[in-house]
Parts: structure tokens; sequence; C-alpha cells
């Protein structure tokens, strides 16, 4: 038979236990708690070789990219451009690339990384993975 003390520790566990699988924002408690983007891969059999792609070729739909936020792991990775040129970035969501350089898309990703307060000084490169020419 359990006794009066085991069972207020049994659910004082239970209790604890239960709250620490919760998500809390604890820097900004009004907005969601962001959860992890999954990537994309829409269509690929209009890849081309990527190795003769110059830095100042723009951005299309469709194109898969690679981004690297150094010393940022979990949001460096493949991502694919889509719906009206947008490309979906954890904790940042969407932004608006097509049409911009590789250049320049690092720096409007870094921009929204910095204006969202998320990193203070990314340093972000972006690079083609492989691109769709049947949208360009």
């Amino acid at each position: 038979m359990m006794t009066f003390k085991t069972l207020v520790k049994l659910i004082v566990f239970t209790l604890v236990s239960a709250c620490a699988h919760q998500d809390i924002a604890v820097n900004n408690p009004i907005e969601p708690v962001p959860r992890k983007i999954e990537r994309i891969v829409i269509f690929e059999s209009c890849d081309v070789d990527v190795e003769n792609i110059q830095n100042n070729d723009a951005v299309k739909l469709n194109d898969l990219l690679n981004v690297k936020v150094y010393q940022e792991d979990d949001l460096s990775g493949d991502y694919r451009v889509v719906e009206n040129g947008n490309i979906y970035m954890p904790l940042i969501g969407r932004i608006k690339i097509s049409g911009l350089d590789y250049k320049r898309a690092a720096q409007a990703i870094r921009n929204a990384y910095i204006n969202k307060g998320y990193l203070i000084n990314p340093y972000i490169t972006v690079q083609p993975k492989s691109l769709d020419t049947c949208n360009g």
C-alpha cells in the first residue's frame, strides 16, 4: 500500500513531467514558438548542373538553394524557392528572393534574421544546389 508521502511525490512528478513538454516563448510571449520547417522538394526533372552557374544569376521559382548560416547548423540547409518566389527559413518564415542574385538573396535572409531580432550579425551564404530551367 502506498503511503501519503509516496502518493504526493507521484502526483508532483506527474505534473512536473507534463509541464516539461510544453513550448514556452521566453523572449516574446505574444508570438507563437516557431516550429521546425520541413524542407520541400517539388520537382527535379528540369534540374541542371550548377557548376557553370554565375554568382550574378537570378534566383527563380523551384530552384533548390543551399543556405548556410555560419555557426547556426539548425538554420542552415537546402531550401526550395516556392510560392511566388519565396523561401521559407526557420524562425523567420517567408522571404521573397526570386529575381535576386545569390549575394542579394543572402543579404535579404541576413536582414530578416537581424530585423526580427533572432541574430545580431550573421554571416550567410546562398549557393545553388539545383536549378529549375523549366521556369526561366
